[in-house]
C-alpha cells in the first residue's frame, strides 16, 4: 500500500479492505497528484461506499448483539472457528426443536432486526421486511446457494429467508469487522463461515467463486453504488458470475428520504441494461416494496 492510502487506512477507515483504500488512492492520485485533493476525493468516495451507511460504533453494537444471541443457546460462539457452531441456534434446535423454537425464536428475530437497524440501508427496509423476501423467494424459487454482494446487514435477514433451504451463503464487504460479525452469525445458523471482503468495484473480482454457480444473488441497492465509481461495473456481476437469478434493488429516495426521481431514473437505466443484453437475461418480477424497488432477473 502507498504511503497516502496507509496513512489514510491508520484512521477512521481502517477497518476496511486494504485493496480497496489503495484502488482509490491510485486512481485519485493519477487524476490530482499527491496532497490534499487527492485524500479529500477518497474521504468523499469512502464515504459513499461505507461511511454514510455504517461506522465503528454500529460495528460494536452488531458484534454484541452477535454475542447476545449465543448468550440465548447458552453458547459463546467463539471457539469454534471452523464451521456451524454446535452451540447455536441450529445445535440448539436439534436437540429441542419445539421447545427452543417456540421459546426463542421472537426474541432472535428481534434482536436481527436491531442488528439490520444498525445500517442505514438495512434500516430502511425494516417496515417491509416480510413482504420483501417473501416476494423476493417467491419469485425466485428454491435457493440453496446464495451470493450477497455488498451485503452490509442483509446477512441479518436470515431470519425471514426460508433457512431450512439454504446450503450456503456467500456474502462479501469491504469491511472486515462487519464480515467476521457475520460469519458468527452464519456460525449461529449452522451455515459454513462464508463471509470474505471484496472490492468488487475492481476489475476481476468475480473469478474465484466455486464451480456450480448460485440459485440467487443478492444485488441490494448496489448498482448505483458500483456505478458511481467506475461506469460499466454495476453491472459486471450480471455478466461474469454463474447464477439462475439476481436480486437487484435500488432505491426509490435519498437516506434523508428526498424524493429526486430515483425510481424512475435507476428504472429507465437498469431495464435499458438489462435489454443490451439480449435473451440470456429477462426481468421476471418488478416491484416497489416501501423505499425499495425491486427486480427479479432469470438468467438463461
Amino acid at each position: 500500500m502507498n504511503g497516502g492510502a496507509s496513512d489514510f487506512a491508520s484512521k477512521k477507515y481502517g477497518g476496511l479492505h486494504p485493496p480497496l483504500i489503495e484502488r482509490l488512492f491510485d486512481e485519485e492520485s493519477r487524476k490530482r497528484g499527491d496532497g490534499r485533493e487527492t485524500d479529500k476525493a477518497v474521504k468523499n468516495k469512502l464515504h459513499m461506499i461505507y461511511g454514510a451507511y455504517l461506522n465503528a460504533s454500529s460495528n460494536k453494537k452488531i458484534a454484541g448483539i452477535v454475542d447476545g444471541l449465543y448468550k440465548i443457546c447458552g453458547g459463546a460462539g467463539r471457539e469454534n472457528e471452523g464451521g456451524p457452531d454446535p452451540s447455536g441456534y441450529a445445535g440448539k434446535l436439534a436437540e429441542a426443536p419445539d421447545d427452543f423454537a417456540a421459546n426463542c425464536n421472537e426474541k432472535i428475530a428481534g434482536m436481527l432486526r436491531e442488528a439490520m437497524s444498525a445500517h442505514a440501508s438495512t434500516r430502511e427496509r425494516l417496515p417491509n421486511i416480510a413482504e420483501f423476501y417473501g416476494v423476493v423467494f417467491g419469485a425466485a424459487g428454491r435457493a440453496e446457494t446464495l451470493l450477497d454482494l455488498g451485503c452490509g446487514c442483509n446477512p441479518y435477514a436470515l431470519g425471514w429467508m426460508p433457512r431450512n433451504e439454504i446450503k450456503r451463503y456467500f456474502a462479501c464487504d469491504v469491511d472486515a469487522g462487519l464480515i467476521g460479525t457475520i460469519n458468527r452469525l452464519f456460525a449461529f445458523f449452522g451455515l459454513p463461515k462464508d463471509a470474505f471482503c471484496a472490492d468488487l468495484a475492481a476489475e476481476g473480482q468475480y473469478g474465484f467463486f466455486p464451480p456450480g454457480g448460485f440459485d440467487l444473488v443478492f444485488m441490494l441497492k448496489l448498482i448505483p453504488v458500483l456505478e458511481a465509481q467506475s461506469k460499466g461495473r454495476g453491472y459486471a456481476p450480471l455478466d461474469e458470475i454463474d447464477a439462475k437469478h439476481f436480486a437487484c434493488s435500488f432505491p426509490v429516495k435519498t437516506l434523508g428520504g428526498r424524493d429526486r426521481g430515483f425510481e424512475a431514473s435507476h428504472s429507465a437505466a437498469f431495464e435499458e441494461n438489462i435489454a443490451k443484453r439480449g435473451e440470456k437475461f429477462k426481468i421476471t418480477l418488478k416491484r416497489r416494496i416501501g423505499s425499495e424497488l425491486l427486480y427479479i432477473v432469470a438468467k438463461g
